[in-house]
């Protein structure tokens, strides 16, 4: 409607039963989006070896997480070896005293030369393949396939001790080899991830939620189907679900920081905490944020559709937008070659093939065939009122535009007929 008023909708108001059925499959189709995200994500994370060590690959390079790994590495080594009482034995009597800042000072030598080792490729594929091994795990014990896995002490741990290897390596080349004698035993390093126990009993929820997945995904719109059958407004009904999921992604959203929040403050180191949880809840953020913009989307675009005034007022603007932008292109219909004057003539004075145009003579030749020749005294006369007809004309059909063949065309063509027979007419009267 281009009045700017908004039409009333003629349709039959359906029972009140339908409406509250229809209000409640888009309700339950909304709730179930993010349901079947989150089962997707932890079906990925949880199942999928690949997909979880492509999700924690970057914690190899956050530095919260590697100052924890070298803290530990460095713990680790002081823990076998005491470098403050091997001082002693190696200074005299009189120089006991500087056992303490040797021993401090050999600490953070070490400190810094697995902070300098973890910051190197080697430590990235150390980070995956360990990753990688302890996720198999996982899943073989959660898909009951686990019978022939070695659990040590029923944990699931993080074996880096090639990273305590790399570590004594670069102290050897810095001159320091108290701890050449550790065995392999001694400079083993291992981060426990989860109980095995607490794996096996979560096993059936594991397999559940594998099943859920996939229906979760298809009842979300299967209910949305149903619905939009049902409503007696199929537009509103689409636009109130849009509404609804980015409703539904935001409360995702802060149950999402909710739960940030209790697992680092539950956490001894905030700052690695942090940095975990955020890693490997960035693919979920990320659904929800695409999901979210679905919503805004799909909302958008059932109401720019719909008959409101404001609706109508925003597709219009937006016509008259590309309209004034084509036009500031300077985009304009190029001249017609001989085939296409033939098939669309052009009767505008002021186009470059209006001296073709079958129109455009027609006067003219009218004149000669009832006086033989134009008077001396009026060709500027007759030229100027063939102009202005021609220009008349034009109105009717624009330049370089094709003729129609429908009753309005028609209507045209006789207008111009009448003009051309007055244009006659009155040069006659000026001749005679």
């Amino acid at each position: 409607m281009t009045d700017g008023t908004e039409p009333r909708e003629t349709r039959k108001r359906l029972p009140r039963w339908r409406r509250a059925l229809v209000a409640i499959l888009v309700i339950v189709s909304v709730v179930l989006v993010p349901l079947a995200g989150l089962s997707v994500w932890v079906r990925n994370l949880v199942l999928d070896t690949n997909h979880y060590v492509d999700t924690v690959a970057p914690l190899a390079t956050n530095k919260a997480i590697t100052d924890v790994v070298a803290k530990r590495a460095t713990d680790r080594l002081f823990h076998q070896v005491d470098v403050e009482a091997r001082a002693k034995d190696a200074l005299p009597e009189r120089a006991q005293f500087l056992a303490g800042p040797i021993s401090s000072g050999v600490q953070t030598f070490v400190h810094t030369a697995a902070e300098r080792a973890l910051a190197t490729e080697q430590f990235a594929t150390v980070w995956k393949n360990a990753n990688r091994r302890a996720h198999t795990s996982v899943v073989k014990v959660l898909t009951g396939e686990g019978k022939n896995v070695s659990i040590k002490n029923d944990k699931v741990v993080l074996d880096l001790s090639a990273e305590i290897d790399d570590v004594v390596k670069r102290l050897d080349e810095r001159g320091v080899t108290v701890f050449d004698g550790l065995s392999k035993k001694q400079k083993n390093l291992q981060v426990e991830l989860f109980d095995a126990k607490q794996l096996e009993k979560g096993r059936s929820a594991v397999h559940l939620l594998d099943r859920l997945r996939i229906v979760l995904v298809v009842l979300v719109f299967v209910l949305l189907a149903g619905a939009l059958a049902l409503s007696g407004n199929r537009r509103r009904t689409l636009m109130r679900w849009g509404l609804g999921l980015v409703v539904a992604m935001g409360v995702t959203a802060a149950l999402l920081a909710l739960g940030r929040s209790a697992f680092v403050n539950a956490a001894q180191n905030h700052d690695a905490a942090g940095a975990t949880f955020d890693i490997l809840v960035r693919l979920l953020r990320n659904g929800i944020r695409t999901i979210a913009a679905l919503g805004i989307i799909v909302a958008l675009a059932a109401f720019l559709s719909g008959p409101s005034r404001l609706a109508v007022r925003i597709r219009e603007g937006a016509k008259s937008l590309i309209g004034g932008a084509g036009r500031k292109t300077g985009w304009k219909p190029g001249p017609a070659s001989g085939t296409d004057r033939a098939r669309s003539p052009c009767w505008c004075s002021r186009c470059s093939c209006s001296s073709t145009s079958p129109r455009s003579s027609s006067s003219g030749g009218a004149l000669r065939s009832r006086t033989g020749h134009p008077p001396a005294g009026l060709p500027d006369v007759a030229h100027s009122l063939g102009d202005g007809l021609e220009h008349v004309e034009a109105r009717g059909t624009p330049c370089g535009q094709p003729r129609g063949d429908g009753a309005g065309d028609h209507r045209e063509h006789e207008k111009r007929g009448d003009l051309e027979r007055r244009h006659v007419e009155l040069v006659e009267a000026l001749l005679a």
